[in-house]
């Protein structure tokens, strides 16, 4: 995803809806006036034309004039609340957030991670591989119920006892049960916001894993 800053417009044309649904009501009702002026410069006086018709018109104009504002409106709150998240997304900066990904950043010592299975398993082994998907670590835990979390605590060392170093990793789960059938499962991570990027009117968290996401993908704010 690339995420660019936002711009203001180099122009005033309308580019709402509602602003273009303003511009061609003004167009129509110019066009309306210009109308009833020469149907009236030019009617029989002897026999006037019946205004009803222009007054039924003039009454639709009115309500679609209205429907246009009230549409203004509502996008000129909707742009308030979204500004008003955004700005709730930039709180979020060095926070820890919680995230459904395979994604893991080791920064130091050690990297934490959580994990849930849908079902019990009889066998299964975590794997953290590097970014070319090369097992660093692996991890036999065995048999596991479902439907709780179970959390790794990495030291940053592969297999053989050496240090990796710090870098971004993946996580990935080999599980079955006892009818050998692979079973399903979550990965959380735990990482902290570094920054908040903006692109097309939308807020996107940068993670300090690499990964961008928005608010609403978000597990928990710690």
């Amino acid at each position: 995803m690339t995420i660019s800053p936002t711009t203001a417009a180099a122009n005033t044309q309308p580019t709402t809806k509602s602003g273009v649904a303003a511009s061609k009501l003004d167009s129509d009702f110019q066009n309306f006036l210009q109308l009833l002026t020469a149907q009236i410069q030019h009617q029989d006086p002897m026999a006037p034309m019946d205004s009803t018709t222009f007054v039924t018109q003039l009454a639709q104009l009115s309500q679609v004039e209205q429907a246009v504002q009230t549409n203004g409106n509502l996008e000129s709150i909707n742009s308030l609340l979204g500004a008003n998240g955004s700005l709730s997304d930039v709180s979020l900066i060095g926070k820890d957030v919680k995230t459904n990904s395979n994604r893991l950043n080791l920064n130091g010592d050690e990297a934490r991670f959580e994990y849930e299975l849908t079902s019990p398993t009889t066998s299964t082994r975590v794997e953290i591989t590097d970014t070319e998907g090369n097992v660093v670590r692996t991890f036999n835990e065995g048999e596991l119920d479902g439907d709780q979390l179970y959390e790794i605590v990495w030291d940053g060392k592969d297999d053989q006892g050496r240090d990796v170093g710090d870098g971004h990793y993946d996580v990935r789960i080999s599980a079955k049960d006892a009818e050998d059938q692979t079973v399903k499962y979550n990965t959380v991570m735990t990482n902290k916001v570094k920054e908040v990027l903006f692109d097309g009117g939308l807020a996107y968290l940068h993670l300090n894993n690499g990964e961008v996401i928005q608010s609403g993908q978000l597990l928990s704010v710690s």
